[in-house]
């Protein structure tokens, strides 16, 4: 069990068995749902401190901003998946070109075999059936639409009635006017699926009486099935005697279904296609906006860092918007795998280019500067484009210690440094740090850190596992927790610094006990004389 303050001054218990989830407790009851009230703590560990390598700044600028970009990361992985349905949506319509060239094909071929019929008349006499034919394909096709509209409209209204319903209503004492009229509204918008529904209703029932009509029309063609058929018998045997031609009239019946056919589909590729051209609109306006959320989130981050760098002179964090080039041209290459283009080839291409949302936008000049490279660039680059375009480029964060790269201090140095930064944050309720003795000496530890952490500790809760006595005794730490481990069994003894067995423990394990104590202070005293 832990007791916690938070910063108004109430008390908690948190309690937790082994394994399990913590309870929080409050007044000496259970209370579900309520999170630790702690404000972004911080914990750091021997290799945190001294960590080194590509990501290692960035890594520590993320743990300590801790929540505070949380809302615009909401916003970005919403903006994101906007963007990545919004190129499902323009997918499904990426055979569109090679289903034109079809239908063209066979609008052609169609004509060009229909010619022959109309030379010897055919035509002419066999118009009512064709026209009775284009009847029935019309209605059916608008039936069709009718019942995927209903069927559509249906599904979203059950989703989004079940979601305003959920909306309760307002009460307030401070603006009792205001919040009247936003229930009244918010009263005619909750009858609005009532009325929609009743729209909807009317249009099944219409839906329905296309279908009856489609119906009669076959049942017409039906009946007059026999009296097309004896005129084309009489058809076919005129041209023999004609000319000997032997023609079938139903193959022109047939053609032209199929031409009919292939007219519908085309007049549909012309509206799918200006449906994808409003798509790849709409697109590159919500890239826009998902890159102006990127540039918010560093914005953001360059207001914290300047708090940061102006709460101590030590160190100094100089951050850079999408500067992770490396990265940046490694991802490129993740997907350009089995392309045969050279990293010379696509690290010219990114040179010019802050993200892959810019390259897309460049893409037809890109293409054309490659030469015989294009073809190759543009399919890889549309293949992997969901990824690619949502992929942010990471921000790059140079870390100074008295003007020198933080990376290029010693090991004592950086960590030292490090928490002396950590150390001098104002945003966190508890700071836990674990051993940060290992590469610091002892008066670095007494000048830098415990006299910083003697001045912060009245309203922060620090705590240190170390095995230096320097942060319990000259830190004059509240509590101390005396740890032991012996027979397959752990013994913890907590108390006061006060305390005198908490003293002793500590001139025990820290010291290497009374005796070794008490020999260095001798040694000392001789050393002075």
């Amino acid at each position: 069990m832990v007791e916690v303050e938070d910063a108004q001054g109430q008390r908690y218990e948190i309690r937790r068995i082994l394994n399990e989830r913590a309870d929080v407790y409050f007044d000496g009851e259970l209370r579900p749902g309520v999170h630790i009230p702690l404000k972004n703590p911080l914990f750091f560990g021997q290799k945190e401190l001294v960590k080194r390598g590509e990501g290692s700044e960035r890594e520590l600028v993320e743990r300590l901003l801790g929540s505070k970009l949380d809302a615009v990361r909401r916003e970005i992985a919403t903006q994101r998946q906007r963007v990545l349905d919004l190129m499902s949506h323009i997918d499904k319509l990426k055979d569109l070109d090679a289903r034109d060239q079809e239908y063209q094909s066979k609008r052609r071929d169609t004509e060009f075999r229909l010619e022959l019929f109309r030379k010897y008349g055919v035509e002419q006499q066999l118009r009512r059936q064709v026209e009775f034919n284009a009847d029935v394909t019309h209605t059916r096709r608008v039936a069709d639409a009718v019942d995927a509209f209903v069927r559509s409209f249906d599904t979203f209204l059950k989703e989004q009635e079940s979601e305003l319903a959920a909306q309760s209503k307002l009460v307030s004492k401070e603006n009792v006017d205001v919040i009247t009229d936003v229930n009244a509204i918010l009263d005619r918008i909750l009858k609005s699926p009532e009325t929609v529904r009743k729209f909807l209703d009317e249009t099944r029932n219409d839906a329905r009486s296309l279908r009856e009509k489609l119906g009669e029309l076959e049942r017409r063609r039906e009946a007059l099935k026999d009296d097309f058929a004896s005129i084309e018998r009489k058809l076919s045997e005129q041209l023999k005697q004609a000319g000997g031609i032997s023609i079938r009239p139903d193959d022109f019946v047939k053609l032209n279904t199929e031409l009919q056919k292939a007219n519908l589909a085309l007049e549909e590729m012309a509206k799918v296609r200006k449906r994808k051209s409003a798509l790849q609109d709409e697109l590159l306006k919500e890239l826009k906006r998902l890159a102006d959320l990127w540039h918010q989130e560093f914005k953001q981050i360059e207001v914290e860092i300047k708090k940061l760098n102006e709460s101590q002179n030590a160190l100094r964090i100089v951050p850079q918007y999408k500067g992770d080039k490396p990265a940046f041209l490694k991802e490129l290459q993740n997907h350009f795998r089995g392309s045969k283009l050279r990293e010379a080839t696509l690290k010219g291409v990114l040179d010019s280019h802050p993200d892959f949302i810019s390259v897309y936008e460049a893409l037809d000049t890109i293409c054309n500067r490659l030469g015989d490279s294009g073809d190759v660039f543009r399919r890889h680059f549309n293949e992997a484009r969901a990824e690619l375009l949502t992929w942010q480029v990471p921000n790059v964060f140079q870390i100074e210690y008295h003007g020198k790269e933080l990376r290029d201090h010693s090991l004592g140095q950086r960590a030292s440094a490090l928490i002396l930064f950590i150390l001098s944050q104002r945003d966190n309720d508890v700071i836990v740090i674990d051993q940060p003795e290992d590469d610091l000496d002892n008066q670095t530890i007494f000048e830098d850190v415990i006299k910083l952490v003697r001045t912060l500790k009245k309203r922060i809760q620090f705590v240190f596992a170390t095995h230096n006595a320097n942060f319990p005794v000259l830190g004059d730490a509240e509590q101390v927790g005396a740890c032991a481990f012996t027979g397959g069994s752990a013994n913890v003894q907590v108390g006061s610094i006060d305390k005198p067995e908490i003293q002793k423990a500590i001139v025990s394990i820290m010291e290497g006990g009374h005796e070794a104590f008490v020999r260095r202070k001798e040694i000392y005293q001789l050393w002075k004389q």
